[in-house]
């Protein structure tokens, strides 16, 4: 079941997917993933994930 609070980190999480990509290339991007901050540990993640997905 999807809940309100994961439908939003969803959305959070694909805004900032496409706001890093529209600025940096893609090599860039995966490197950002590997060192992402403890504060963006989750929303880093799902960047990660969400990217892979995108790739294949």
């Amino acid at each position: 079941m999807i809940t309100l609070r994961t439908l939003i980190e969803e959305m959070i999480c694909i805004r900032h997917f496409i706001l890093k990509t529209v600025i940096v290339q893609d090599l860039k991007f995966i490197r950002y993933c590997v060192n992402i901050s403890k504060q963006d540990y989750y929303q880093g993640m799902c960047f990660c994930q969400y990217y892979d997905e995108m790739i294949m």
